[in-house]
This record gives structure tokens, C-alpha cells and sequence, in this order.
């Protein structure tokens, strides 16, 4: 029965190839599966601030990560929804091939085309496209704000990564400068002006420094499992993290503004909110009459293909559902959007907070980050002194450890406060919109 209904098929799109419209491969109409060609919806453009080497690794890491694709997956999925809501006014229209046995034994075969044309519907075709079109919309806000995230994560990563290794650096050099010292102690022991106490002081430091090194390698190798766990690959080695402070609005008020305009979540909401309003009109729209003109072109025969006696018949059809749970969906589509409406101002005070609250983060983390470099020279300058009053004998071992543990705090410090500066000038330029330009990437 399978075979003949494509052989009746096949028969009907000769006949529509015949009459000027372009013959059909039947076996094409039962094919279930249609190609996905993209591997990954993400196209790299110029980046709109230098982003360094770093910002190339996140360009390139951002197209293997399955987040990213998968939420642009799903917005091409609405987009499909939404194309599928506008052409579905034949959705009631069919190509038909029924076969049924007759009592005397015999089989009659009945096939034609129906097609039901919508006359009047009260609006409510036209409000479910405009949801759905608003519900693509939506998809393809989150999906924007799911890339965001994801350059938010990876920049993290990569400054996480950044941030040990300047950590184990730094202690390593205080190592070095600590066996220095070292040899120095077993110097003035040999002349008597040190003793066996101040070699082990300092080889106390030296064995904190090697457990202090270890966690530093640590923390970078958990840094790139964290970038691995993104992307499905590890970052290459590169040399610092670049500022995209450029970028950025100079004042809160600025920041706000731009985060209105261009926040994805916000965008994401609103367009939620039109879809729900656009819903609930159809709801309600459907609730009414309708009207319907008919079409439908046919016939029935003995056999599969001849004896063919087509016969067409118009018809209108007046329709008034009577449906009592329908004022009460009314009702409930009616709330949907008003919480869907609600959501959005909900959205508008959180975007304000998390912009000035992330405003003020960044302003502080500069403040710290200029304190600590201060602090750096500072304890280089203390380091200096200390040394150069060693040598006249008026400092001890014990005040050459402090200093040197001094400077190596500082540069500690130092290098948490830059990174604590770029993290959260990822985190404003997500908030802000405006983070995909800032690197040049976009979903396609």
C-alpha cells in the first residue's frame, strides 16, 4: 500500500510538471532527514579593540564552544518556528489517497487535493506570527547573551591562567634571590659573622617558596582544564591578557544607557514580553468566529491510476467554537503577558544595578591595582636600603627575609589586582552589549 501511495504521487507531480510547475522526486517527499550544513554559527570579523593574543585564542576557541553553538542552534530552531507560524495558512490544505474495501469485496481508490483558505479568523494567524516571530527574536537575544557569557568565561580563564603563572614567576625569583642570600649566610658563617640559625631561617622561606611554587602550578593547570572544559581545547601559551578599557563608557550614567540599548538579557526579555502580548491577542482572537472557503478537487475509481472521474466542489463554512475552558485560556494568556511584562521591568532594574554596581567594581579594582604597583616600588625601594645597610652591618638576615618577602607580597598583590581589573572589564562589557564587538565575533 506504501508503493502505490508513491506511485499515485509520482503521478500527481507529473501531472503538476505537465501543466508548467516543476516535476517532483516523490521519493524526496519521504525523505525524514534534511542537512544541517554549519558546523558552528560563529564568523570572526576586525575586533573593535586590540585584544592581543589572548583575545586571538578566544577567537579562535570560541567557535568549538558547544554552549555557544547549541544556543544559536536553538535560535535558528525559532526562526524556523517562526517561518513555519507565517506560511501556515494552508495548514488545513492536503494531498489525499485513501483506499477502502467495499463489502462486495472490491477496492475503490479516492485522491484529490483539499485546500481550506482562511477568510476570516479574527486576526488570530496573523497574532500567532507575530509571536512566534517575537519568540525568534527572543532566541536569538539569549543566544547572544550565551556568547557573552562564554567570552566572559574564557577571558576568565585565560586570566586566571595569566594570573598563576605571574604568581609562580614571582615566587621563583624570590627563591632565587632567597638561595643568593643562602650563600651569603654560609659566607659570613665561614668568617663568623652569621650562625647556623640565620642558614635555616632562610631555608625555611626557600621550602615555603617550593610548596607556594607547586600551588602556582596548580592553579594554572586547573586554569586550563577550565578553558578546555569551554572550548574542548587548550589555550596556547601567549604573553598577557589585553585591557579593553577603550572600550568602555567613561561614566555610569553612560554605561547605563548603552546596557538599555544593547544588553541581551533586557532585549531578550522584551521580546519575550511581545510574544506573550501577541499570544494572548490570538487567544483571544480564536475564541471567535471564523471563516473558511473550501476547495476541493478529486475523484474515486476502481483502480490505482484510470478511471479517474475528478469533481470539484466549493464550499464556505462559518465556524463559532464552543469551547468552555476558552475564557478561561483568555484569561490565563492574559497574565502570562502581563508577567511576561512585569519580567521586562524587572530586567531594566537589574541591568541598572549590575552596571553600576560592576561601574563601581571596576573604579575600585583600578584604585587597588595603582595602590599595589605603589606598594611594588615601595618594597623595591625598602629591599635596597636593607641591602645596602646589610653590608654595613646594621641589618641581619632576618630583616633581609622580611624585605624580600615584602616585595614578593606586593608583586603577589600586584598581579591580583590586574587580573581582578580584567575580569571585571569583561564582566561590565558583557552587561553593557557589547562584548562579541569588542572581540569581532557574532553568531551567523
Amino acid at each position: 500500500m506504501f508503493d502505490r501511495a508513491k506511485a499515485v504521487i509520482a503521478f500527481v507531480c507529473a501531472a503538476a510538471g505537465s501543466s508548467g510547475a516543476a516535476a517532483a522526486d516523490p521519493a524526496n517527499l519521504f525523505d525524514p532527514y534534511f542537512p544541517i550544513q554549519a558546523d558552528s554559527f560563529v564568523e570572526l570579523s576586525s575586533a573593535s579593540a586590540p585584544v592581543g593574543d589572548a583575545g586571538e585564542i578566544i577567537r579562535q576557541a570560541i567557535g568549538q564552544a558547544a554552549s555557544v553553538n547549541s544556543a544559536a542552534a536553538r535560535w535558528h530552531a525559532a526562526e524556523q518556528g517562526a517561518e513555519a507560524a507565517e506560511l501556515d495558512y494552508l495548514d488545513n490544505s492536503s494531498l489525499y489517497v485513501e483506499s477502502a474495501l467495499s463489502s462486495d469485496g472490491a477496492t475503490r481508490y479516492t485522491y484529490g487535493v483539499r485546500v481550506s483558505l482562511p477568510l476570516y479568523d479574527g486576526g488570530a494567524r496573523t497574532f500567532r506570527t507575530r509571536s512566534s516571530q517575537r519568540s525568534a527574536d527572543a532566541a536569538a537575544n539569549e543566544a547572544n547573551d550565551e556568547l557573552a557569557a562564554t567570552i566572559v568565561d574564557l577571558a576568565s580563564a585565560l586570566a586566571s591562567l595569566q594570573l598563576a603563572w605571574s604568581i609562580g614567576t614571582i615566587y621563583e625569583r624570590q627563591q632565587n634571590d632567597l638561595l643568593a642570600l643562602r650563600d651569603q649566610v654560609q659566607a659570613e658563617i665561614a668568617v663568623g659573622t652569621a650562625s647556623r640559625v640565620d642558614l635555616s631561617l632562610v631555608d625555611i622561606q626557600i621550602q615555603q617558596l617550593a610548596i607556594s611554587v607547586i600551588g602556582a602550578k596548580l592553579n594554572a593547570q586547573q586554569a586550563r582544564k577550565a578553558f578546555y572544559g569551554i572550548a574542548g581545547m587548550y589555550p596556547a601559551r601567549f604573553d598577557r591578557m589585553a585591557s579593553i578599557a577603550s572600550a568602555l563608557p567613561t561614566s555610569e550614567d553612560m554605561a547605563i544607557d548603552m546596557a538599555f540599548r544593547n544588553n541581551a538579557k533586557l532585549s531578550a526579555s522584551t521580546n519575550n514580553a511581545m510574544a506573550a502580548d501577541a499570544y494572548a491577542d490570538s487567544i483571544h482572537a480564536g475564541a471567535g468566529a471564523k471563516l473558511d472557503l473550501n476547495l476541493d478537487f478529486g475523484g474515486t475509481s476502481d483502480t490505482l491510476i484510470s478511471g479517474l472521474e475528478p469533481v470539484g466542489r466549493v464550499s464556505l463554512r462559518l465556524s463559532v467554537p464552543l469551547d468552555a475552558g476558552s475564557g478561561a485560556r483568555v484569561f490565563q494568556a492574559r497574565y502570562e503577558a502581563q508577567a511576561a511584562g512585569l519580567a521586562v521591568d524587572a530586567a531594566r532594574i537589574g541591568v541598572a544595578a549590575g552596571v553600576g554596581s560592576l561601574f563601581e567594581a571596576l573604579a575600585a579594582a583600578r584604585d587597588r591595582r595603582t595602590l599595589a604597583e605603589r606598594a611594588v616600588q615601595s618594597a623595591q625601594d625598602a629591599l635596597y636600603g636593607i641591602l645596602q645597610e646589610s653590608k654595613l652591618g646594621e641589618r641581619g638576615v632576618s630583616d633581609r627575609i622580611s624585605a624580600t618577602s615584602r616585595l614578593a607580597e606586593t608583586r603577589v598583590a600586584a598581579a591580583e589586582a590586574a587580573y581582578q581589573v580584567g575580569v571585571t572589564e569583561h564582566l561590565l562589557a558583557a552587561q553593557l552589549g557589547i562584548l562579541p564587538d569588542i572581540y569581532g565575533i557574532r553568531l551567523q
